[in-house]
């Protein structure tokens, strides 16, 4: 990427490109603001973002396998599956502490290693 993404608020905590074909202009990232934000590289617009954590956003991930599902993680130890296409989420409670990194897997679109 050659320029800034500019909009959020905090400290940016958190970097993923998208690898799936038709979405290789698109990126996520996360911040102490709150937000998970979808951009177009290209055009250094956000596409949509979300503000589901309470919390600071200490991890982030775009699956290899699902192509519109990226996963975040905070410090107090929840963890939101966001599907960027039909603007959903689930959240998981893994245990009450930082999570400091996550991946989803490459081979199994329903594991998340924590």
């Amino acid at each position: 990427v050659i320029g800034e993404l500019v909009g959020h608020t905090e400290r940016v905590s958190g970097f993923t490109f998208s690898h799936h074909p038709g979405q290789y202009n698109l990126c996520a990232t996360s911040s102490d603001d709150g937000t998970v934000k979808i951009w177009d590289v290209e055009t250094k617009a956000v596409v949509t973002e979300h503000a589901l954590h309470q919390h600071t956003i200490s991890a982030l991930h775009w699956s290899p396998q699902v192509k519109d599902l990226i996963v975040s993680g905070d410090e107090k130890g929840v963890v939101f599956c966001y599907w960027l296409n039909r603007n959903d989420s689930q959240h998981h409670f893994i245990e009450p502490r930082t999570i400091f990194c996550l991946t989803c897997s490459p081979h199994h679109e329903d594991l998340v290693a924590i």
